[in-house]
């Protein structure tokens, strides 16, 4: 194609373009809006889970320590619990 039938074909879909009502673009507006709040919320449930896991770790580790200087009792080594 030369630059001209290009330009020609441009200027046809740039009009044809114009013709679309926004009432034709509302479907894919609200499915790009109901999408995007799924996504959201998936993100926030993830978010939610790290945090809680996170925190359950931590909680543990707490527990472990406070166990261990309450009672003075640690850990065997792995040397210990292999014979």
């Amino acid at each position: 194609m030369s630059r001209t039938e290009l330009t020609a074909r441009a200027a046809v879909l740039s009009a044809r373009l114009e013709e679309v009502h926004p009432l034709m673009l509302a479907p894919a507006v609200g499915l790009m809006v109901v999408m995007t709040t799924v996504v959201a919320l998936a993100m926030v449930v993830v978010l939610a889970a790290v945090v809680l896991v996170t925190g359950a770790a931590a909680l543990l580790v707490c527990l472990e320590r406070a166990l261990s200087a309450a009672t003075g009792w640690r850990p065997r080594a792995r040397a210990e619990v292999a014979r």
